[in-house]
């Protein structure tokens, strides 16, 4: 017995088949579409653009320079911190960020509670890490003047400095002083400069006139 016939009707009816798929509407793609209710994937965010605007002071040979950028609200001791390790990001020349090792980028200086809340007219707490000691006299003053000036013009009343521990320890001011209580802003605003001022200098010291003279 032949089964040839049996495999052509076969064949006819798939293909009658599909020809009657196509004639009830349903679309033919040559790639793969989106099914709905699937999430795909998107674009990253934009970067946020709100926030509080806060005044961050960098190193510039040895004063004091501001730089004005946004940070989350509430603000947190941690946050700030960790805007100030990361550096200038608009000041030209030689500001810098002393908070960060050079050497690894660990944090000199660290939020005693890493969820405290800059509060208006409220001290806050910062721990000194063992490799604050490390640095150079002259540049002690300058790191914690970049915090001092930074956490008050949020809202801080004073900074209490503290060891690894906890304990609290007393802290060198640009006059020489040793402060045995918490820094306030007074303490540090000898070191300050604005950073227009800053600008102004560096432009004429790198002037024709001023290479002249």
């Amino acid at each position: 017995m032949s089964r040839r016939p049996a495999r052509g009707a076969f064949v006819a009816g798939a293909l009658a088949l599909l020809l009657a798929v196509a004639g009830c509407g349903v679309p033919l793609q040559e790639s793969a579409q989106p099914v709905d209710g699937i999430a795909t994937a998107t674009a990253p965010p934009a970067p946020a653009t709100t926030g509080r605007m806060i005044e961050y002071w960098f190193v510039a040979d040895d004063v004091l320079v501001g730089e004005r950028d946004r940070s989350p609200t509430p603000v947190t001791v941690a946050e700030v911190l960790k805007r100030l390790a990361a550096g200038p990001v608009e000041l030209e020349g030689t500001a810098r960020s002393l908070v960060a090792d050079p050497v690894g980028g660990a944090l000199l200086v660290s939020a005693a509670d890493p969820a405290e809340v800059v509060a208006q007219g409220e001290p806050v707490t910062v721990r000194l890490a063992p490799s604050f000691g490390a640095l150079p006299p002259t540049e002690q003053p300058l790191l914690l003047g970049q915090v001092v000036l930074t956490l008050t013009g949020v809202g801080a009343s004073a900074v209490a400095f503290t060891d690894p521990e906890g304990s609290p320890v007393s802290v060198p001011a640009p006059d020489g002083r040793v402060l045995e209580g918490p820094a306030t802003r007074s303490a540090y605003v000898s070191l300050q400069r604005p950073s227009s001022a800053l600008a102004q200098q560096l432009h004429s010291s790198a002037s024709p006139t001023a290479q002249r003279s």
